[in-house]
């Protein structure tokens, strides 16, 4: 499919959403803001917590509170100071996001998935066709975060991370996780539309008629995967916000790293 396809395409997407977009971004007021990020790593940089966390949720770590992240963390949780974040770390992040264990088991679920339902891309039965898909995944994913976490959040100053809330009832924590889909962080801290993941999902998923097989390239596959890549990435931010809760439930012996698979 050529090139000016695609490019109608993804401007088709943005068109579409358009409208949803400006929707949620008139009702970010209403929306739970994520703890602020400290955007300087000086050393008399505050966490977000000052100590004790609120009963029901799990204990923070006993090193130094006043030690910040390392800029590759994709989750901060809300004792951690954030430092700030170079274009160049955008860009390290999602290398080390692709490489790492938590990108390999995203790829095989949702190869795993599409083998299972016989979804996009339409390979067809058998091993042959599962390891298209597994190398499909890859791709697929990997454009989102380069084009989402890499290009756009460095062309728009937003922040990729995913800051935590931690505290709290279940149901708050959960609306918090899947909140984060529609509102993010600029580099100075400010709060914003995720302008730059829903237009680096719509211009990854616009690529994806360039190579899947022609029977998952139409316009409705395209849309398809858009909207598959938005409700992954609320599943996404939903585990990174309980993962830590669950592991010091698993391990209370242990002592919470207070990030999720990065």
């Amino acid at each position: 499919m050529s090139v000016s396809i695609v490019s109608v395409t993804s401007a088709t997407l943005l068109l579409l959403a358009s409208p949803a977009l400006l929707a949620q971004s008139q009702k970010q007021a209403a929306l739970p803001d994520c703890p602020s990020p400290a955007l300087s790593a000086l050393p008399n940089q505050q966490p977000h917590h000052s100590g004790a966390l609120p009963e029901g949720t799990e204990t923070a770590p006993t090193y130094d509170f006043h030690k910040p992240a390392s800029n590759l963390h994709r989750t901060i949780s809300p004792w951690q100071t954030a430092p700030p974040l170079t274009w160049q770390n955008k860009f390290h992040m999602v290398a080390k996001t692709e490489l790492s264990p938590y990108g390999s088991i995203t790829a095989f679920r949702a190869a795993i998935y599409e083998q299972m339902v016989g979804g996009d891309p339409k390979y067809g039965p058998g091993a042959d066709a599962f390891g298209k898909r597994l190398g499909v995944a890859y791709l697929r994913q990997g454009t989102q975060r380069f084009l989402s976490d890499g290009v756009m959040a460095s062309l728009l100053h937003e922040d990729p991370r995913y800051y935590r809330q931690a505290t709290g009832s279940i149901p708050s924590r959960l609306w918090h996780a899947v909140s984060r889909t529609f509102v993010t962080k600029t580099d100075a801290g400010a709060t914003t539309f995720n302008y730059s993941a829903w237009l680096g999902r719509a211009e990854a998923a616009g690529l994806t008629a360039t190579y899947y097989p022609e029977a998952s390239s139409e316009g409705h596959d395209v849309l398809t995967t858009f909207r598959s890549s938005i409700i992954g990435m609320m599943a996404s931010d939903t585990i990174r916000e309980f993962w830590p809760t669950w592991r010091s439930v698993l391990h209370p012996k242990e002592q919470p790293k207070g990030l999720a698979p990065q």
